[in-house]
């Protein structure tokens, strides 16, 4: 054997990084990033293929009818990108694993929910293990009320709605 374990398990971490660096430029189309790290590997591609199918999930335990989150989401042109969960006891079983290396999702959009889900880990929180493993995750956009806790308001929404208008 030519590698010992202990230099094997630095290639694997190595490539794990790689990897994780990959998805996260590719999910945020990030072309210079990509284009660098695909020549670590010796890839290029000579097509350029935009993905235009990303979705955006707003999790939020709140009264809000969804026609009203609707309406701020036409406003900015993404009634067809944004999926919902509004039910907070829904929320606590949702598995937020199906959003780890996600190329689908590129913003999830947190007000009120519950602290503890399924997929958190050893965090407090699934908001705390998405912004702490961010190269694997889509980008957090949290909506707070005057207190700073988590919450979901037609303001804080269409805040919200205009970062990603703005970024995109």
């Amino acid at each position: 054997m030519l590698l010992t374990e202990d230099k094997l398990e630095q290639v694997y971490s190595a490539l794990d990084s790689l990897r994780s660096k990959i998805l996260k430029a590719n999910r945020m189309e990030d072309e210079t990033t990509l284009t660098s790290l695909l020549k670590v590997l010796n890839i290029t591609f000579e097509e350029k293929e935009v993905r235009d199918d990303w979705k955006i999930f707003l999790c939020a335990g709140t009264n809000i009818s969804k026609d009203d989150i609707m309406k701020v989401a036409r406003d900015y042109q993404f009634e067809d990108r944004i999926e919902m969960e509004l039910d907070y006891t829904k929320i606590n079983n949702l598995n937020f694993d199906k959003f780890r290396d996600s190329q689908t999702y590129r913003y999830i959009i947190f007000g009120q929910g519950p602290h503890k889900a399924k997929g958190i880990g050893k965090y407090g929180s699934i908001i705390s293990r998405m912004q702490s493993e961010s190269e694997h995750y889509p980008s957090v956009i949290l909506m707070t009320d005057s207190q700073n806790k988590p919450h979901l308001s037609i303001t804080e929404l269409d805040k919200a709605m205009q970062h990603i208008f703005i970024n995109e």
